[in-house]
Parts: C-alpha cells; sequence; structure tokens
C-alpha cells in the first residue's frame, strides 16, 4: 500500500497547481529509515495523501521493484522548498514551520524571512505541547513539520483531522534545522555530485548512525519483501 502512494516531482508541481480552494492535502516523504516505521503504522499510511522518496538509492531500489518510476523530491532547497515558498507567495498563502530547538527555530525563521521578505511566514518550535502546536498552527495555509519521523507524520496526521480544509501540509525532517545553519545548506559540489547524504554524514552524528547501521538493514528487508 506505502507503495502505490508514491508519486514523483511531475506530480508535486501538479499538485500546487491545482490546490487552491481545496480539502487537506498531507504530504511526507520517505527515506531508508522512515519507510518501515511508516509502513508499519496503517493510519499513516492511510491518511497522509501523498509520498515523495528522498533519497536517491531508495529512488534507486524503489524503480527496480515499482513500474511507476520516480525520482528524487526532498523538502530542501536541493529539491521543493523554494518551489512551495514562491507558491505560497503567488498565491497570498501563510506558512507555518514546527521544528528544531528554540533557537534553532528562531535563525531559521530569520534567514527564511531574509530570503522571503514579503512571504507571511512564522516559526515554532518541536518542543512545544502537541495540542498548543496544533492550536498554534490554525492560522496558517501551509503547515511543514520537520520533527523527524514519526512523531511528524503523527502530527501531520492529527493537523489534517483537525484542519480537514483549505490547508498544505509538509513534513520537512532536518530542513528547519539546516536552514537555521544556511539557506543554502548543501555546498554547490555536494549538489552538482548527488552527494547530499555525505554531507549530513560528516556533520551529524545521527545521521552517521543511520548511514553505517540502519541502511544496510532496511535495503536487506526492502530486497527480501518485494522479491519474497
Amino acid at each position: 500500500m506505502l507503495d502505490n502512494k508514491v508519486r514523483n516531482e511531475l506530480h508535486f508541481k501538479s499538485l500546487l497547481k491545482k490546490n487552491n480552494g481545496y480539502e487537506t492535502v498531507a504530504i511526507s516523504f520517505l527515506n531508508p529509515f522512515s519507510y518501515y516505521k511508516i509502513d508499519s503504522d496503517d493510519r499513516l499510511k492511510k491518511e497522509i495523501d501523498y509520498f515523495y522518496i528522498d533519497g536517491s538509492s531508495l529512488v534507486y531500489m524503489y524503480n527496480i521493484f515499482n513500474t511507476r518510476k520516480v525520482d528524487r523530491v526532498s523538502f530542501d532547497f536541493s529539491s521543493i522548498a523554494d518551489d512551495v515558498f514562491n507558491f505560497a507567495l503567488l498565491n497570498n498563502l501563510s506558512v507555518c514551520l514546527v521544528g528544531g530547538t528554540s533557537n534553532e527555530s528562531k535563525k531559521a525563521l530569520v534567514n527564511l524571512t531574509a530570503q522571503y521578505s514579503k512571504l507571511n511566514l512564522f516559526c515554532i518550535d518541536g518542543y512545544s505541547n502537541h495540542n498548543e502546536i496544533l492550536n498554534m498552527v490554525s492560522p496558517f495555509d501551509i503547515i511543514i513539520f520537520g520533527m523527524g519521523c514519526p512523531l511528524q507524520d503523527n502530527l501531520a496526521v492529527m493537523a489534517k483531522s483537525k484542519y480537514p480544509h483549505n490547508k498544505l501540509i509538509y513534513t520537512c525532517g532536518g530542513f528547519i534545522t539546516q536552514t537555521s545553519i544556511n539557506t543554502d545548506y548543501y555546498h554547490p559540489i555536494i549538489k552538482k555530485l548527488g552527494l547530499r547524504w555525505l554531507q549530513r554524514f560528516f556533520l551529524h552524528s545521527h545521521v552517521r548512525k543511520r548511514v553505517i547501521i540502519d541502511y544496510p538493514k532496511f535495503f536487506k528487508c526492502y530486497i527480501f519483501d518485494k522479491i519474497k
């Protein structure tokens, strides 16, 4: 069921074009760390409307075992983040990002405001009470949760249930933390070579754990499941 909800970049762009006056749509992203966390949760699989694949290795593996081919789509400035913010500007929509520490969310807001000075933008740290977060995001048209899987996905589903109309909801993983460092987080050469994982590998210890321990386990399970 999860693979059936995976879409490509063309679908993302078409979704933006038609979403003016709509039922709330919740969108999340899959990588080798999050895939089975979401796949094992029937509620998340049912209530999140579409998934995109964030990670070239999973794109490659997905395309081997599925007739519908996809490409990498990630909520960062190497992929769709700028499209979402420009869509909000063009349509006079407000945006709220939720995630990171209090300091990270404040720095991310400063950096994003410098880049999108006319955008109605707000940031909330990811350590607030969940009910408070859901109440605070109420006025915003686009809500972006960056709190790690599966917490961000659960909050996306809760927000969709609480606000079933006229909102776009995304998850964004480490985007808020990355943007607090620099809006153009990835080095140009890293982006050109498609080695975003390698930059994160050297900068963040939790990424090193995932790449060395979690990712090999995932690919072993994924290949076995598809062959089975």
